[in-house]
């Protein structure tokens, strides 16, 4: 088998830096409004919608990235129980399922994001159609990883 692309490796480097950024956002944005409200009894009303939408990116990149090592969670007692062929078609059933349901989040998020673009967060002035823009800017990249995952478990490479 011959290596990946640069640019593949270069996506990864991408993805994983944004969502190291996202993560550093969000916490940011959480320490002060406490520290803010708390502290000194001045919230900052804008801190908390942009920790809503920046954690919404959070999730669904971060979703992304753990398809990329096939590291979510999973209950796979009885499927480790099976035999190879058996437990490859079950991952494989489960990938097209994964795949049907990215579709709809992907059409649902592109649908949403346009009907709410007209909408702005009160405090911050940017239109809502950030946030459910998180759908389809990171489901294509959810999606790929888990076609690769697919195609390691039909070249016989995941268990």
């Amino acid at each position: 088998m011959r290596p990946a692309p640069r640019w593949l490796a270069l996506i990864d480097r991408v993805a994983d830096g944004l969502l190291a950024a996202s993560l550093l956002v969000a916490v940011t944005c959480i320490l002060v409004q406490v520290v803010c409200r708390y502290g000194f009894g001045r919230p900052i009303t804008w801190l908390d919608e942009l920790a809503v939408l920046d954690f919404a990116w959070l999730i669904f990149l971060g979703a992304a990235v753990a398809q990329r090592t096939d590291s979510h969670v999973a209950m796979d007692t009885l499927v480790q129980a099976l035999p190879d062929r058996p437990r490859r078609v079950l991952y494989l059933l489960r990938c097209a399922a994964m795949l049907a349901v990215l579709g709809l989040l992907f059409a649902k998020g592109i649908e949403l994001t346009s009907r709410m673009a007209s909408i702005d967060y009160p405090a911050m002035g940017i239109s809502r159609g950030f946030l459910y823009a998180a759908l389809p800017t990171t489901i294509p990249l959810f999606a790929y990883y888990l076609v690769s995952s697919a195609r390691r478990a039909l070249d016989g490479r995941r268990a």
